[in-house]
């Protein structure tokens, strides 16, 4: 599971033109049409030096859609979640998970809703948002 995203390209100005570009590719989404608001940048997150080389950094916006409109997935993605943010923020569905990793079972915090599992980065740059909403 994982929000749109990629590289930036030489036509991006920046890192916000290079999520409005993706959300547009991957999802058939135009964050830039009347009535979409950018709430802001969360924190950058990093993937574990561990776990992914070479290391990547996001940089993830947060927009707010009062009308979302039809979504037009790409070959990218295989489909799309909606979920409540009261569900996200009342932690429904936290616990976690262990997967193998290195010859051992490691364990990693998930969110299970509605049979997806929100872990990892993804998971890491929600509870970043979540965060900035309870106030912290």
């Amino acid at each position: 599971m994982a929000f749109p995203g990629g590289r930036r390209e030489p036509t991006d100005c920046d890192e916000l033109d290079t999520a409005i570009r993706e959300t547009r590719e991957e999802l058939g989404l135009d964050l830039q049409r009347p009535g979409v608001e950018l709430l802001g940048r969360l924190d950058e997150r990093a993937s574990p030096s561990r776990l992914v080389k070479p290391r990547i950094v996001i940089t993830p916006y947060v927009f707010y859609d009062p009308d979302p409109t039809e979504l037009a997935l790409n070959e990218e993605v295989a489909g799309v979640y909606w979920f409540a943010l009261s569900r996200l923020l009342a932690d429904e569905g936290r616990g976690s998970m262990q997967l193998p990793f290195r010859g051992q079972r490691v364990r990693f915090p998930v969110i299970r809703l509605e049979g997806a599992d929100i872990w990892g980065l993804t998971l890491s740059i929600l509870d970043g948002m979540m965060g900035r909403i309870r106030g912290g």
